[in-house]
């Protein structure tokens, strides 16, 4: 079995059985210890919410072979330690994530195919009932025949809800055959071990959210903030070699190296307090390739979230600092009027900080990845036939980063708002400092909105290595109106002993070019 580091570089890439990991001698992240805890929980009806990619079916693999009594799987994990009697019990799994629902019969045809493969297992007859009868009848005639309670798991349980977000018609037919299937899960309590569901969200017009009114929402406990995802101790001690082979290619060190992999995919908390969780789906691809690319934010394109923020008027630089009660971020996905809950099961905002005296959570966007790589959707989104131009302009952001010709890249910020349709623009500040923010937040920039300072708030605030540039803008007025705002308020003391080089840059917007008309350069 595989050792408590990454020296064999065996990597499981797409592979979410435990089984396979295991016989095939992958790195496997053991969260063994966890697993055992919660299934010896006082109670046995379990739900957890975690964004897609991020780690729920290798967990929902990992109880079927703890389950079934596969001790030799475990042998070297944490929980061969603490495990004496590894009872074998009777699992019953069902996977919804891998499927395409696009119509009711295609969940239809998953559970009869689910269901009658169980059903012949176990030699029990399908007498013509709806799904949820033969669960019922599934679960007592395995206990008739075996004296065993059933273990329960249901694998992104919502999927083929969310694959039909803008069909409503659909989606109704849908949830009702979701909670026809698992509404009899309560009654079959005797019967029944263990049950976890997993998912990105919760819809709260299944039933099973009300009947089963002894689930346990483990989303938000602390005691399991780790249990999906790798916290920042396990990337330190499972991925040496990959962090050093890293460092190889990208020509630095492994503590400079190290800092870039957390910038890029660390960042998730999904209760308060909260170890750092990284995403797992990108830390294996980045280091099997020994790139820092988007690996988890190129496998979906949320176009319904852009829809949904633009008719909520929120923007991008909105997601940075959003204070709100865990009521709106956590509440049902079919309330989409409000685009803060999807984007937070989604995993485009995170946990940032909570106030308890406030009750009052402050979420964020997690890392560089989603920030890029949101970016980069939302400016397809608002300019679909400028792919050139967007390219152009992102090249020309990279030249800027590592050269510093101040003056060549705001000329590019001109061009590049000249050629975004009018109807984009909008017709105050607000409007053009969102736009600069997603232009740049696609270009991979650390750039920040709206940054606190003892005497007012910087418009936009952008890091590189080597810089920190002070952006003000003004709409009609003049560009040194908007430097004349940076130095009396002294935006830039803040950063003065930070060692980089410091550039302030007052803009004013013409609202009938809708681009710079004129720009100041201030640097000392």
């Amino acid at each position: 079995m595989t050792s408590n580091n990454d020296k064999n570089r065996r990597y499981p890439l797409g592979i979410q059985t435990f089984s396979e990991i295991r016989d095939r001698d992958c790195l496997y992240v053991d969260k063994t210890s966890l697993i055992y805890e919660l299934t010896h929980e006082p109670s046995k009806y379990f739900f957890l919410s975690r964004p897609r990619r991020f780690g729920k079916s290798l967990l929902i693999s990992t109880l079927a072979s703890y389950y079934e009594g596969r001790k030799d799987l475990f042998k070297g994990l944490a929980i061969d330690a603490l495990e004496t009697q590894w009872q074998a019990r009777p699992v019953l799994r069902f996977d919804f994530s891998g499927g395409k629902y696009y119509e009711v019969s295609l969940l239809h045809n998953q559970l009869n195919s689910d269901l009658q493969y169980y059903e012949k297992e176990y030699g029990i007859v399908d007498e013509g009932n709806d799904e949820g009868t033969r669960l019922l009848n599934l679960v007592q005639g395995v206990f008739k025949q075996t004296g065993q309670k059933c273990v329960v798991l249901v694998d992104e349980y919502d999927a083929p809800l969310l694959s039909t977000m803008n069909n409503p018609e659909e989606q109704q037919k849908l949830r009702q055959v979701t909670r026809n299937f698992m509404s009899p899960l309560k009654r079959l309590d005797p019967y029944i071990e263990f049950v976890l569901i997993t998912g990105i969200t919760k819809f709260s017009q299944l039933s099973i959210f009300s009947e089963l009114n002894n689930l346990n929402n483990i989303s938000m406990q602390p005691k399991y903030a780790a249990l999906c995802g790798i916290t920042e101790d396990e990337v330190r001690d499972y991925f040496q070699t990959g962090i050093a082979d890293m460092a190889e290619a990208y020509h630095t060190d492994t503590l400079q190296m190290f800092s870039r992999i957390k910038q890029m995919y660390d960042g998730y908390h999904f209760c308060w307090p909260s170890p750092d969780i990284y995403n797992p789906f990108s830390l294996l691809y980045a280091f099997s390739t020994s790139k820092l690319d988007q690996w988890w934010y190129v496998s979906g394109t949320p176009t319904f979230l852009i829809d949904l923020m633009r008719r909520d008027g929120m923007r991008m630089p909105d997601m940075d600092q959003l204070h709100t009660d865990a009521a709106r971020f956590d509440q049902p996905a079919e309330n989409t009027n409000d685009p803060v809950p999807v984007l937070y099961q989604g995993g485009y905002l995170t946990i940032k900080n909570y106030d308890r005296q406030m009750d009052e959570y402050t979420l964020g966007i997690p890392n560089e990845e989603v920030r890029t790589g949101f970016g980069r959707s939302i400016i397809q989104y608002l300019v679909p036939d400028f792919t050139n131009g967007t390219d152009e302009f992102r090249r020309e952001y990279r030249h800027f980063a590592l050269y510093g010709d101040v003056e060549r890249w705001v000329k590019s910020l001109r061009v590049f708002l000249a050629a975004v349709p009018y109807d984009l623009h909008g017709s105050d500040e607000r409007s053009y400092q969102a736009l600069l923010y997603t232009m740049l937040s696609a270009c991979g920039a650390d750039i920040r909105a709206e940054v606190k300072t003892s005497q007012g708030r910087i418009d936009l605030l952008l890091v590189t290595g080597k810089m920190a540039v002070i952006m003000e803008l003004k709409l009609n007025k003049s560009a040194q109106e908007a430097i004349s705002q940076i130095r009396n308020k002294q935006y830039d003391l803040p950063f003065q002993l930070n060692g980089k080089r410091l550039v302030k840059i007052g803009i004013n917007i013409s609202a009938q070019t809708r681009t710079i008309s004129d720009y100041v350069i201030d640097e000392e």
